[in-house]
């Protein structure tokens, strides 16, 4: 039994939400506090950390590379361990860590630390002495904690799946979040079942949107009032077409409950979600709610009927689509630049793109040309300072891996002569399973150098494939802005680039980027 003091200890906390950050029953600060108790009373000493992982989910990542990427804890976590500063990871259980649990504990292994899960307990190990075939008393632990895990998410998405269309149809509550203009009644907020009540001073700017766009505003010339009147979106910043268009088209205005109107939907190989808005309405499922309706179905009816004869209206009309059309926008007011021509149209690139707004202030103007230029040595300096890692080949790969191949191919040969000498009864059961395990430990050490390699191997191919890309792309960029038709141009930039900010003197004051 290993002496209590030699545990040099780093906390883990984690939740999957925002929301659950601030719940009391797993919080994060309920879960630092006793795991701190476990290591005080254990005699332990905490010399790393804590990791605290506030809404981050744990259950998406294929491998651990993308997760360190995304999750800045994990990756500290990890370096850490690696670099020697803690020998024991205490977590308050197993769930904290997800589907990353298994792969964690394989590389924390690797560095000589083991997983301590405060409501799943099993012993550590001797510090000085670890080895992570000595026991399986952890791993069975971790696996069982994997399974029920993934049983409960599995449950969790099926009962989401199921109740919340009954919860729709039965109920008449909102499936999920509550609209923008309601709010749980006062001393309710966390009753799941409780009616939406109105927020007055949210209802009169619903009837001020709904109004202005009835009245023969644009969205976009809805937004410049709401903005210009300070009056504040619901996210708190500032008003956009999608959410003027969401509130407009939304059923829950008139006193239906929606489910199914938007998805999300998670790519397997990378673990990115994409929300999946324009599902027909024939998917939707519909109820009538129990709260007050804001508009009349009458009222609801006429919007959507101005809305669509607005679609329509646009639809058949030719759009002629620019450089940069959509993207240059005003650094005083955030108005889009239109483009208006100057000079004979033989001469390229004369067009000029000024404020819609210049009356109100001094307008802000670029020549296309200009923009042209500036853009260019504005994505040349942003590509330029993208740090990629330089990563050199290890001139000791081809060793390790050739002796990593020879232990597995000699794996075979040495179970069967075992085997065989086992029949023979030259062998004992005894010393028969223990050569087999000590076989299986070489073969499972091999296949890591194995993996271990190939995977640094093809992290080297690709940062060379990224910088040659790189390269190219910033030696191709200024032909490409000027030559390569606008549309294309214009979805590319869109990738990355939200809006291009002008100033009234020409200048590009700087790139939004997503």
């Amino acid at each position: 039994m290993d002496t209590m003091s030699t545990f040099r200890a780093a906390i883990w906390v984690a939740v999957s939400t925002q929301e659950q950050a601030a719940e009391d029953k797993v919080s994060l600060e309920a879960q630092e506090e006793k795991c701190r108790q476990i290591i005080e009373s254990r005699g332990w000493q905490e010399s790393a950390g804590p990791y605290v992982v506030p809404g981050q989910s744990r259950t998406r990542w294929v491998n651990l590379r993308d997760a360190e990427q995304a999750i800045p804890e994990l990756r500290s976590m990890l370096d850490d361990s690696q670099a020697g500063r803690f020998n024991l990871l205490v977590l308050y259980d197993f769930n904290r860590l997800r589907d990353l649990l298994d792969p964690v504990s394989r590389t924390l292994a690797a560095y000589g630390c083991q997983v301590y899960a405060v409501s799943q307990p099993v012993e550590p190990l001797n510090s000085e002495r670890f080895d992570p075939y000595a026991s399986d008393a952890s791993s069975m632990m971790q696996g069982l904690s994997q399974i029920i895990s993934r049983a409960q998410i599995s449950d969790l998405r099926r009962k989401y799946r199921f109740a919340m269309p009954r919860r729709v149809t039965e109920l008449g509550l909102p499936a999920t979040h509550i609209p923008y203009g309601y709010r749980k009644p006062s001393g309710r907020e966390t009753d799941r079942k409780a009616v939406p009540v109105q927020v007055p001073e949210q209802v009169l700017v619903l009837h001020r949107i709904k109004d202005l766009y009835m009245e023969g505003h644009s969205t976009h010339g809805v937004i410049q009032i709401l903005n210009r009147e300070g009056i504040p979106s619901p996210k708190g910043v500032k008003w956009n077409d999608y959410t003027i268009r969401y509130i407009l088209s939304n059923p829950f205005y008139r006193g239906q409950v929606v489910f199914g109107r938007s998805r999300a939907k998670t790519d397997p190989r990378t673990g990115k979600r994409k929300r999946i808005r324009r599902i027909p309405r024939s998917q939707w499922t519909i109820g009538d709610g129990r709260h007050e309706p804001i508009w009349t179905p009458d009222e609801f009816e006429a919007i959507q009927r101005e809305m669509e004869k607005r679609r329509r209206r646009n639809a058949g009309r030719r759009r002629k689509i620019h450089r940069f059309s959509r993207l240059l926008r005003c650094s005083t007011c955030g108005a889009t630049l239109h483009r208006q021509k100057n000079g004979p149209r033989s001469e390229p690139g004369r067009a000029i793109y000024r404020c819609r707004n210049k009356d109100n202030h001094e307008s802000a103007k670029i020549i296309e040309s200009q923009a042209i230029h500036q853009v260019t040595k504005h994505l040349q300096e942003l590509l330029s300072d993208v740090d990629l890692p330089i990563i050199q080949k290890d001139g000791s790969h081809n060793g390790r891996l050739e002796t990593a191949e020879r232990v597995l191919e000699q794996v075979g040969a040495k179970q069967a002569r075992y085997q065989r000498a086992y029949g023979d009864g030259v062998m004992s059961y005894e010393d028969f399973t223990a050569r087999l395990l000590e076989v299986e430990a070489e073969a499972d050490e091999a296949r890591r150098i194995v993996d271990e390699i190939s995977n640094q191997e093809r992290r080297l191919r690709e940062l060379k494939q990224q910088r040659a890309k790189m390269q190219q792309i910033l030696d191709a960029i200024p032909d490409y802005l000027e030559l390569a038709p606008c549309d294309e141009v214009n979805r590319v930039l869109r990738e990355f680039i939200e809006a291009i900010i002008i100033n009234s003197k020409g200048s590009i004051v700087r790139l939004n980027m997503h």
